[in-house]
């Protein structure tokens, strides 16, 4: 398996690839503008986008190729953007696949029960569902299971790897998110039914509830499905957008779709325990009744190892101008995440005399950078330095000595929290979403949208080292009694255990 698939200019070619690729059955151009939401607003000619910008950026042709997959059969280096070239002229003679299934390093467990596990995206960049993904199949994996990994692409090679690590086997077909008035793709049903037959699976289970035609194939096939639950649709815009439809219809699918709903939070659980007031579930139910689809928390964990490793923070002369408290921010950079705040809160930091260096962690949008030039003109005690996205939190969380969250969106768990407290940082954020069940009085958490709250618990850590301190060490004794990684694969166990004991299957 190649390293990294490499992504650039591939070298001018006639016209014959072209034509080679449209008559090989294998572009599929209403799928591909069906998978693809990016492009539905737009004028775009199906083959055309994937010939001069989609198959670069590993964007699949149709149901049955996997332009990113294709690769990692591979011994040596191929560009993405030949995969589908190489295999019509040279890789289907060879036997290669065009939906490679790899094998992956788990003991052989010929007794044990087969479960598949299916992610949601595997792009460039690893955020929290992904890195969660990475969780589960170390849990299953270390409760005994025989664990078969299915992605929609596998641009992320070291996710690729991690989880080659983790899994008996791991496959690539294309799949994309379920959207309201999108019907099922049957081919792409037909591929999972096929793998679940061909490799006499027990049960199918999702990392999000986005997804659809896995659990189709395993309803069909009579196997138990799960989805952990990860999203909060009443709270989340983007999320109803994206899938064209509103919370009551998403919660409401997602009820229907399994016998197992697992919960990363509480908060995440009780989003689910009742159809929504306005649910389009039928004559089935009633406006606000409880749900009748099983439930299971199972908290998020992390890898705490790097995280634990982690030394206190230095606190000498935090009060002094020439030695400002270090706030780290570890934010995807948009609105939805609150740093229209930062400015507010530096502008009330001035006011209070305090100087405050905060380190911006993750992708700056331009609206960021513009606030950033803005404070930094001002001239005034309090900075904002623009550190740029970091592979690993314990990178980001080693150069500040308090991580501040100012999400106004709920947060379904609220991992930026757990990996703030287990490094032994202090926390400070909103009492929003699913935040004040991970902290639990091991940090500091205000009303939404209050900045002089704000501004008050940073001034109090700034002026007491001592609390700073003792916070840190509060929150980490808390990661890892109720999210470490033992609780966590014991919450596992029952709920997969739970899933098993309820079918009917």
């Amino acid at each position: 398996m190649p390293e990294a698939l490499l992504r650039q200019a591939v070298p001018v070619v006639d016209q014959d690839e072209r034509d080679l690729i449209e008559m090989s059955g294998l572009f599929d151009g209403g799928w591909y503008l069906r998978r693809y939401p990016q492009l539905h607003d737009t004028r775009v000619e199906a083959f055309d986008h994937y010939w001069r910008e989609g198959r670069f950026l590993g964007m699949d042709p149709g149901p049955n190729f996997s332009q990113s997959g294709y690769g990692h059969q591979l011994d040596s280096e191929l560009l993405t953007a030949q995969a589908l070239s190489h295999y019509l002229e040279t890789g289907r003679a060879q036997g290669l696949s065009p939906l490679p299934e790899i094998s992956g390093r788990q003991a052989a467990r010929p007794d044990a029960k087969t479960l598949l596990l299916c992610g949601h995206q595997a792009g460039e960049r690893l955020y929290g569902a992904e890195r969660s993904l990475i969780d589960v199949a170390s849990g299953l994996d270390e409760l005994g299971y025989r664990l078969i990994v299915a992605l929609p692409e596998a641009i992320n090679t070291d996710y690729v790897a991690q989880l080659l690590e983790l899994c008996h086997r791991l496959v690539l077909i294309p799949y994309g998110w379920r959207q309201r008035g999108r019907e099922p793709e049957e081919e792409t049903i037909g591929h999972f039914v096929g793998l679940i037959q061909r490799l006499s699976i027990d049960a199918v289970a999702t990392n999000s509830l986005v997804l659809q035609e896995p659990l189709i194939a395993a309803k069909r096939c009579g196997l138990p499905a799960a989805i952990h639950l990860r999203e909060l649709p009443r709270g989340d815009a983007a999320l109803c957008e994206t899938l064209n439809a509103d919370a009551a219809w998403i919660i409401d699918k997602t009820q229907e779709a399994a016998d197992l709903l697992i919960a990363n939070s509480r908060f995440t659980r009780d989003e689910f325990l009742t159809l929504p007031l306005g649910s389009e579930g039928g004559d089935s139910v009633t406006e606000g009744s409880q749900t009748s689809v099983a439930l299971a928390v199972v908290p998020n964990t992390i890898d705490m190892a790097p995280l634990l490793a982690l030394a206190p923070p230095v606190l000498e002369a935090v009060a002094e101008a020439s030695c400002p408290l270090r706030v780290g921010i570890l934010s995807s950079g948009h609105v939805k995440k609150g740093l229209s705040d930062l400015e507010a809160l530096a502008s009330a930091l001035e006011a209070r005399g305090v100087a405050m260096h905060f380190v911006v962690f993750g992708t700056a949008s331009a609206e960021l950078k513009a606030m950033a030039r803005r404070i930094a003109e001002q001239a005034g005690r309090c900075q904002v330095e623009l550190a740029g996205y970091v592979s690993s939190p314990h990178e980001a969380l080693a150069r500040v000595s308090v991580v501040l969250s100012l999400s106004h969106f709920q947060e379904s768990f609220g991992r930026t929290a757990l990996e703030a407290m287990a490094a032994s940082r202090a926390f400070v954020g909103y009492r929003h979403g699913a935040l004040p069940e991970v902290v639990e009085g091991c940090g500091t958490l205000v009303e939404l949208g209050d900045i002089e709250a704000l501004a008050d618990a940073l001034l109090t850590l700034a002026a007491s080292p001592e609390r700073l301190m003792r916070l840190g060490e509060m929150g980490r004794q808390r990661a890892m009694d109720r999210f470490g990684r033992a609780s966590f694969v014991a919450s596992l166990g029952e709920a997969y255990s739970r899933l098993f004991a309820n079918s009917t299957g």
